[in-house]
């Protein structure tokens, strides 16, 4: 590389720079050698711009390596890509032309065949502008040899100036400007208006009206201080039209689409600020003239003549490129588009894509109807989220495997036959695959999030469809178009309008709107006089919610087509048999009220019923529902079910269970205001609702403590799934309603006038209970309580013997103080037992020492 020295050589000039130089204000300020030295330095810095010329118009770099220097190298050496150079590769030139750095490099990347550039310095100058700051302006003779692409010689030289400020913030050199014969904006401006014709005048001008009321488009040239417009009127120049040129120029988007008459693009070349450009449509035919314009992100130029992308060969920041319907073929430019997220280039002879490997922000690619046979360079564009390559030659789908973000992938009209590679593109939603030759949907059974798989006229039949649809009921497969026809076409009139207005459709439909029926989520007939059969939804695969009640259907079996039902109504109609629901995997809420089922074995193995109304028909046990962990509520009033085989499921179920609406009914009614108010948390207004009762029905735990207007316990009768119920502090004497509560496990009554507790003899399910301080006399009750965990007898001072604590065995805490308690032996052995309260009893130290001998893990409050 014949540059490597000059290179390394301004590497050691910046560092050298940087070290050296001292920031002034003024001119005088600055030491003479410290001059010099910049001077120096700025020799080199243009030296270092002749290599940088030689090695781009040379043959010793690969066009990347160019491309480096030409987006990034550059700015060693100038200030900013916004740096002008006036044009100086053109001696035919007439007009001054001045240029974007970037555009001036690639314009000598791409005039020449082969060119050397030699530059003689003569003299370098310094000057300090208005605000003090330092630069200096280079003289040198520029001479040039050499071959353009046309095979033209160029060998001239000219006298040319080179502009290089010195920023004593950053410490560094750089060159501003370069120029011949310098010009001043207004005047590059005025030059670049009058080469416009008047299509791009009236584009440019965007209906504006300057002073005096003169259309700006009517403006053909600006010379000096005069306008001349086309009536070849010369009038005095209007300044803002300065100020809309500009505006024009710094444009970041532009529209020019559908304009047939726009067929020459070089009025872009100075749009450097251009990120957006739609030229579709138009009469172009050549992209040329745009090659500079370094800062495009997207570029839309489908429907027009263009043949070749070579020009684009530095629009590296391009995001989304549209060639589609035109004349490219070649494709290979686009591997310098690292930052390309949207290629269209459908309907062009574009057959080789091998430019795209590597391109990692590729996310949609429509290239449809192209010469396309292989598509291995897809195989790295992860991000990648829509394709369509239908009508191709491609033959397998291989080098899509691993594309997890892919969402929509097209492939109608090809020999694609495997979809097995696709098992992993997990993001997929939609698949179109009309025409070709799979035959098996298995690969896709795993793609969670797949919602539409498109095949009609390929190896995939009814049963293949409707199997993958029960296995994935979110996902519909359009298989049979014409089959869809025949089914509407076999339906009744009535089935018609009703299907009709669930889709909000009218008329004859065609086939988009046959699927769009299809895909009905929701049909309700409850209104609908006649209906006899649920046959017409066999086709509605993708049906939700069925409301069919008070029809005259008798049997559900059409249904087993419908694998995504959630919601069915079919209460007061006869049908009596419901196996069919037994296929129905997502079935949620079931009305058979006052149907003639007797049976609920089908729905034993469901997972998703959360409701069932069964209630006024034939069912004679609920048991099937016991399997079924997410049912909330059943309502099964006036059933064949007993009541107690009800309670004896509820009391294993989390369900809601409305059975009994009635005998509540009658019990609230009966009672009193107190207990009334004791619900009063489960009832929102007045009168509770079935719900609300069967709630209270189900209550586990009732505090009544302190409570001193309640007496009588033979309310709770009624909750036969209370485990705590606490009486203490209340004036409670008689506990007999307690026998019946045989679901209790807690029960505390201290501090109460009780004085029986026989009725608890029978609760042998309970584990906590305390009736301390209560004027029983009489512990009998207390032998069959074998499941105690936690006994409280203390302050009942007759209570003297405790035998009937020796068959506790999970007895863990014990209180006996205040008593008349003397021996502790029937508490030896029970190895769960954990503390143990015996103060101010008849009890011994001697006793008790015995005991803590004995029982070394139990804690002992005694004094």
């Amino acid at each position: 590389m014949r540059n490597l020295y000059l290179y390394t050589l301004i590497s050691i000039l910046y560092l050298g720079l940087t070290s050296t130089v001292i920031a002034q204000n003024e001119e005088n300020e600055l030491p003479a050698e410290k001059l010099q030295e910049y001077k120096e330095d700025s020799k080199d810095l243009v030296m270092y711009f002749e290599g940088m010329l030689n090695d781009i118009a040379g043959d010793d770099y690969t066009n990347q390596e160019k491309g480096i220097m030409i987006n990034n190298t550059y700015l060693k050496v100038f200030q900013s890509d916004k740096t002008q150079i006036e044009d100086d590769l053109d001696p035919n030139r007439q007009v001054v032309s001045n240029k974007d750095i970037q555009a001036y490099l690639k314009d000598v990347d791409f005039f020449f065949k082969e060119a050397n550039f030699e530059f003689i310095i003569e003299n370098i100058a310094h000057n300090v502008t208005n605000d003090g700051q330092l630069y200096f302006t280079v003289t040198m003779t520029r001479k040039l040899n050499g071959i353009t692409v046309m095979g033209d010689t160029i060998e001239n030289s000219m006298e040319r100036y080179v502009e290089i400020n010195l920023n004593q913030e950053l410490q560094e050199l750089k060159i501003a400007s370069i120029y011949t014969t310098k010009l001043s904006q207004k005047e590059d401006m005025a030059l670049w208006w009058n080469k416009l014709d008047d299509t791009w005048r009236n584009i440019a001008s965007n209906n504006i009206t300057l002073k005096n009321d003169i259309p700006m488009n009517e403006v053909l040239s600006i010379i000096d201080s005069v306008m001349i417009t086309k009536n070849d009127s010369t009038i005095a120049l209007d300044e803002s039209i300065y100020k809309h040129i500009e505006g024009f120029l710094k444009s970041t988007e532009l529209d020019v689409s559908l304009n047939p008459e726009v067929v020459d693009l070089s009025p872009l070349s100075k749009l450097r600020n251009l990120e957006d450009l739609n030229i579709s449509g138009t009469g172009v035919n050549d992209l040329s003239p745009i090659r500079t314009l370094t800062n495009l992100q997207v570029l839309r130029c489908e429907m027009t003549g263009i043949n070749s992308l070579a020009p684009l060969l530095y629009c590296t920041n391009m995001q989304m490129l549209m060639i589609n319907d035109t004349q490219i073929e070649d494709i290979s430019i686009l591997e310098n588009f690292s930052e390309l997220e949207e290629l269209y280039c459908f309907n062009t002879t574009v057959s080789d894509i091998t430019s795209l490997d590597g391109l990692s922000n590729l996310k949609v690619i429509w290239a449809n109807d192209t010469q396309i046979e292989a598509i291995d360079a897809l195989n790295n564009a992860k991000k990648l989220r829509s394709l369509d390559l239908s009508n191709t030659k491609i033959s397998s789908l291989d080098a899509l495997m691993g594309l997890g973000e892919l969402e929509q992938l097209t492939i109608d009209n090809t020999s694609i036959d495997d979809l097995s590679p696709l098992s992993t593109t997990v993001s997929l939603k939609t698949l179109s695959a009309d025409n070709t030759q799979i035959n098996k949907l298995s690969a896709l059974a795993k793609l969670e999030n797949l919602e539409r798989v498109y095949c009609d006229n390929t190896g995939i039949n009814t049963s293949i469809a409707q199997s993958f649809m029960r296995k994935k009921p979110s996902t519909l497969v359009i298989y049979g178009s014409e089959q869809l026809q025949t089914w509407w076409e076999g339906l009744s009139q009535q089935w018609k309008d009703i299907l009709l207005a669930e889709a909000k459709l009218s008329g004859s439909p065609d086939k988009e709107q046959l699927q769009q029926i299809a895909n009905i989520k929701q049909v309700d007939i409850h209104t609908s006089n006649g209906i006899q059969t649920l046959e017409p939804l066999s086709f509605l695969v993708n049906l939700e919610r069925l409301n069919a009640a008070n029809t005259g259907i008798t049997t559900l079996e059409p249904l087993k087509n419908c694998p995504n039902l959630s919601t069915l109504n079919v209460q007061g109609t006869n049908v009596s048999n419901i196996d069919v629901l037994g296929v129905l995997k997502a079935l949620r809420k079931v009305d058979l009220n006052g149907t003639k089922v007797s049976d609920l074995s089908a729905l034993s193995t469901s997972t998703t019923l959360t409701k069932i109304d069964i209630s006024n028909s034939l069912v004679s046990s609920i048991t099937p529902l016991q399997s079924i962990t997410s049912i909330k509520t059943i309502e099964a009033d006036h059933t064949k079910c007993s009541e107690a085989g009800i309670i004896q499921f509820s009391r294993k179920s989390n369900a809601l269970i409305i059975f009994r609406t009635d005998k509540l009914t009658a019990w609230w009614n009966g009672l009193n205001s107190d207990w009334k108010s004791i619900f009063d948390a489960q009832v929102k207004g007045d009168i509770p609702t079935k719900f609300e009762l069967h709630q209270i029905n189900t209550i586990t735990e009732i505090d009544l403590s302190n409570h001193k207007s309640i007496r009588d316990l033979s309310p709770l009768t009624v909750l036969y799934k209370l485990k705590k119920l606490d009486i203490s502090f209340s004036r409670i004497n008689t506990i007999s309603a307690v026998s019946q509560m045989s679901s209790l496990v807690s029960f505390s009554c201290d501090n109460t006038p009780v004085s029986d507790i026989t009725p608890l003899a029978s609760l042998n399910g309970l584990t906590s209970l305390n009736i301390s301080n209560t004027l029983v006399t009489k512990l009998d009750a207390l032998n069959s309580l074998t499941n105690l965990e936690r006994l409280k007898v203390s302050g009942i001072v007759k209570v003297k013997n405790i035998s009937y604590c020796a068959n506790m065995k999970n007895l863990i805490a014990f209180e006996c103080y205040n008593t008349s308690v003397n021996n502790l032996k029937p508490l030896i052995g029970l190895s769960n037992l954990k503390t143990l309260k015996c103060y101010k009893t008849k009890l011994s130290i001697k006793k008790v020492n015995a005991f803590k001998s004995s029982m070394p893990n139990v804690t002992v409050d005694f004094y």
